[in-house]
């Protein structure tokens, strides 16, 4: 009878024993599980904020060189005013040829008169002469060329069989003239010039006067921004 008792009590204590170890393991499972949950919940925050990081990162990359864009932008353009200045100096002395700053670049301002003859779009001799001068300096910056013609508001006159549509073509055909010099004549690449006629509608003085209209016949070579070659 003891020793069935016996027996019975270490049954009953090695039970007990189990059931302890048991509970234990579940609790030390409990307490791993959740250190891996808040491992894992730290890791997806480290992964949102690596993503914030990198886009942020982009972000100033973008800014940056869009910074170093527009600092060589702004230093093209002031090699180009120097060298326009120094130009103006050596054709100064004609009277016909100004410089002046644009929205879009800066352009040299040729007089109808040291270009072509009235109501014509060949260039005269000493008209090639001149673009082939301004070429020389122009050909050393990397920028894109447009060559803008324009007129006074009088219709014309001489050739109107040439340019039945007025104004507006003959602009466009002296423009074109201009170009095709720079391109032939001082070598240009052809990707680089072009060129528009604009007529009467973009006057720089009054034509209510002999003077105004003067000015207005003019050509203007343009050296682009880079964000107006776009």
């Amino acid at each position: 009878m003891r020793s069935a008792v016996l027996g019975l009590s270490v049954a009953l204590l090695f039970g007990a024993c189990a059931s302890q170890s048991v509970d234990d393991a579940k609790k030390e499972i409990g307490n791993q599980d959740q250190v891996i949950r808040g491992l894992t919940l730290r890791n997806e925050d480290l992964m949102t904020q690596n993503k914030l990081l990198d886009t942020e990162l982009a972000a100033s990359r973008a800014e940056n060189g869009r910074l170093k864009g527009e600092r060589s932008a702004s230093d093209m353009m002031g090699d180009v005013a120097e060298m326009l200045r120094k130009l103006e100096a050596e054709l100064g002395q004609q009277g016909d040829v100004h410089f002046k700053a644009r929205g879009d670049g800066i352009a040299v301002e040729v007089a109808e008169t040291l270009l072509f003859d009235s109501g014509k779009a060949t260039l005269k001799k000493s008209g090639v002469k001149l673009m082939k001068e301004l070429g020389v300096k122009l050909g050393a910056m990397t920028g894109d060329i447009r060559v803008e013609g324009h007129t006074d508001n009088q219709p014309v006159r001489l050739n109107t069989k040439e340019f039945p549509l007025g104004n507006l073509q003959l602009s466009g055909a002296r423009s074109l003239a201009v170009a095709d010099v720079l391109i032939k004549e001082c070598g240009f690449e052809a990707k680089r010039v072009s060129f528009a006629g604009y007529g009467e509608v973009r006057p720089v003085a009054d034509n209510g006067s002999d003077s105004g209209r003067s000015r207005n016949r003019r050509v203007e070579i343009v050296v682009l921004k880079p964000q107006a070659m776009k």
